[in-house]
């Protein structure tokens, strides 16, 4: 039998080849850490995404389930349209790590559109109509207008008309969709039209019982718009036409305003009317000047009001009620008081307005109260 030999220098250099190659690297399993649902409106066009926490160096791209609602480039998503999806946060496989995906949500809910200038306006009276054109949106919700100011601009639909001259302030409203919610803008229009020249109205003094009434002549104007006078006060002045009735006394603001015509546009301008209140005819009669004299601790005893045409109730003032106190004025004008030591003192009365007449002038008489 050949018995083969291996001789020592083979067996050293196959050692030493087995030495030279490496043993196969371990390849580590990722884990990507859990990241919660995310939620955005659609308003917000694009998001960027924050990657969870992973032990794999590998970059992360997004993998969106539904592209209808959003799509991915990266980490960078584009939102779509309304509604949610699964996404997944990706790592591809890298040298010593294994690929790995993790799952989550994003929900897109209805955003506010973002509404394009609307630039002032200018227009002339005399164009009577306009329509608006609303500003630019990515909603096609349904548009609405109101004016501020009714007197110088009303709308139906999207048609405004000119009422007068003036400003108002237009508001655009877009009403909510699926996808969108309401937005509002506004613009401000401004009615150009020649103001008139008008002469001025005095103010009037009137009397309830004197001149009592009395017609208006129209200012001159160069306009030829009808003229309407109201009054603030119907309780003091009440307006028919040009005529003018003292109902009361006291102080109305008479407001005449002429209506546009041609080019001009309205004209508005205020005066007064002072309605003045009769003075009452008084007598002194039962209040006069007058002595008590105290026969215990206080001494009650009365006196009259002095007489009026007026009917208005009396207000009476001592100027010292420690001396002499006023209890109650009755309605028979009786003045009921209480002498408490002695002294003297001013007893004051003065009749307040009533009806047509003004409030009297202060009447005074002195109470001396001498004691025992």
């Amino acid at each position: 039998m050949n018995i083969k030999r291996i001789s020592v220098i083979s067996l050293t250099a196959l050692a030493l080849i087995a030495q030279a190659v490496p043993a196969s690297a371990e390849t580590k399993t990722t884990l990507i850490r859990f990241i919660p649902s995310i939620s955005a409106t659609l308003d917000q066009g694009v998001i960027t995404l924050t990657p969870p926490a992973s032990n794999s160096p590998a970059k992360f791209r997004l993998e969106i389930t539904n592209p209808a609602v959003a799509k991915a480039d990266g980490l960078k998503v584009t939102l779509l349209s309304v509604g949610n999806t699964e996404i997944f946060y990706v790592q591809d496989a890298v040298t010593g790590y294994s690929a790995a995906k993790r799952r989550s949500s994003i929900y897109i809910r209805p955003g506010t559109p973002t509404l394009g200038a609307w630039a002032d306006q200018s227009i002339a009276m005399t164009s009577n109509t306009f329509t608006l054109t609303p500003p630019t949106s990515p909603s096609n919700g349904s548009w609405t207008y109101k004016s501020s100011d009714l007197s110088v601009i009303t709308i139906n639909g999207s048609v405004a008309t000119i009422v007068d001259g003036g400003e108002a302030t237009i508001t655009a409203t877009q009403g909510g969709t699926s996808s969108w919610l309401t937005a509002s803008t506004t613009k401000k229009v401004t009615v150009t039209a020649v103001t008139p020249t008008v002469s001025a109205i005095p103010n009037v003094s009137l009397s309830v019982n004197g001149i009592s009434s009395f017609e208006l002549k129209n200012p001159t104007s160069n306009s030829t718009g009808a003229w309407v006078y109201t009054s603030n006060k119907p309780g003091v002045i009440s307006v028919s036409g040009n005529k003018f009735t003292a109902v009361g006394p006291g102080v109305a603001v008479i407001t005449a305003k002429q209506a546009r015509a041609g080019i001009y546009r309205s004209y508005t301008t205020t005066f007064n009317i002072d309605v003045v209140a009769d003075t009452p005819k008084i007598t002194n009669s039962g209040f006069a000047d007058t002595t008590v004299t105290i026969k215990s601790g206080t001494e009650n005893f009365s006196i009259y009001a002095p007489l009026s045409e007026s009917p208005g109730p009396w207000d009476v003032v001592s100027s010292d009620p420690s001396v002499v106190k006023v209890n109650d004025v009755t309605a028979t004008n009786e003045i009921k008081m209480s002498a408490l030591k002695p002294g003297k003192v001013t007893l004051t009365a003065t009749q307040s307005a009533s009806g047509n007449f003004a409030r009297s002038a202060p009447i005074t008489v002195v109470i001396s109260v001498k004691g025992n």
